[in-house]
């Protein structure tokens, strides 16, 4: 299978609802705080146009930010169609 199928197919697939890989990863660390992980071109376009406000620190395709920042790009996503996965301690939970 061509790499355009294989993307055509990941579309098609995502448009029925189904299972998809998430837009964003949530972390926490005692030395770095709350860190969100931008995973998607869907997700990059989407702070782009969605998200302006100064309560991230971005770097890159990483966001620096408390667990407010963390609570409001959660609901903000989650609104607009975007899959976010938050990998704790014991077990990984996707929004």
């Amino acid at each position: 299978m061509s790499t355009l199928a294989a993307q055509v197919r990941y579309d098609d697939e995502t448009e029925r609802g189904e299972a998809r890989w998430p837009d964003f990863r949530i972390t926490f660390s005692e030395t770095t705080g709350w860190r969100i992980a931008v995973l998607s071109w869907q997700a990059s376009r989407w702070l782009k146009e969605s998200l302006t406000t100064r309560r991230f620190a971005k770097a890159g395709d990483m966001i620096q930010t408390d667990i407010t920042g963390v609570n409001y790009l959660l609901h903000k996503a989650r609104c607009d169609g975007l899959k976010t996965e938050y990998v704790g301690k014991l077990q990984t939970v996707e929004f």
